[in-house]
């Protein structure tokens, strides 16, 4: 993360548009079907159905590397493991401090996000739950992250823009999201907006993405250590109460 060496926070907001004009779908099923249309895939806005949602992980039995929305596989030399969810059918991966899956992403590049997941910290402090590196090989910055920030339960939403981070508590599945709308950069704790701030686009490259680790200077490190669950990226800036929606326990 940007100056994730010492997990230092940028700043990040978002309030967001509606989904005004948008064909309705529903946020836990929709555009999370295997396959898909190439240039959906590599959308810089919402894909096919309406949903945005750009790459899904639902870690289910036998696809725990799969993302659901794309098709992609995720690699790895250390490799998470099966765990319980947050809630009754949501099935989660445990990432003990040494695992990583690296995501092939490079074409990715939405001009408005929304990153939403699961999360339970088990140890302190807190690391890279999902990120895309820009330049990793030779560089600490990222397009998007949301991972460690200051103190041992920060947690910080960054883009190559800015950053905006809260407390979140440890030990207990939380739900977490990042939005950005092309102006504001926003962070949310299970479906409440917490912190925000205006910030400049961010830029991307062509790295993968990562989940459970970060790239810096070409070196993988900030591991996380917990569980994650349901992990999305979506294309767009999901309105407060589409993140509400996926923050239902």
């Amino acid at each position: 993360m940007s100056a994730r060496s010492s997990w230092c926070v940028l700043a990040l907001a978002v309030p967001l548009a509606a989904g005004c004009g948008r064909v309705s779908f529903d946020l836990l099923t929709d555009g999370s079907g295997p396959g898909g249309d190439a240039a959906a895939a590599d959308a810089r806005g919402p894909d096919a159905d309406g949903s945005g949602l750009l790459m899904h992980f639902g870690f289910s039995a036998g696809g725990l590397l799969h993302d659901d929305t794309r098709d992609l596989e995720g690699t790895c030399t250390a490799c998470p493991s099966p765990t319980a969810g947050p809630r009754a059918g949501t099935p989660g991966a445990l990432f003990a401090g040494t695992q990583c899956v690296h995501v092939p992403a490079k074409t990715l590049a939405p001009a408005t996000f929304t990153i939403a997941l699961w999360e339970r910290q088990d140890s302190t402090p807190r690391r890279t739950l999902f990120g895309k590196p820009e330049n990793g090989a030779t560089s600490f910055e990222d397009s998007i992250e949301i991972g460690g920030g200051p103190g041992s339960s920060g947690l910080t939403v960054y883009s190559s823009g800015g950053a905006v981070g809260t407390a979140v508590p440890v030990g207990t599945w939380h739900h977490v999201a990042g939005r950005y709308d092309g102006t504001q950069l926003a962070i949310f704790v299970d479906g409440a907006l917490a912190n925000a701030h205006v910030e400049l686009p961010q830029t991307y490259t062509d790295d993968d993405a990562n989940l459970g680790c970060d790239i810096d200077t070409g070196t993988e490190l900030g591991y996380f250590q917990g569980a994650l669950a349901d992990v999305r990226l979506y294309g767009r800036a999901l309105d407060d109460l589409e993140i509400a929606q996926l923050a239902q326990p």
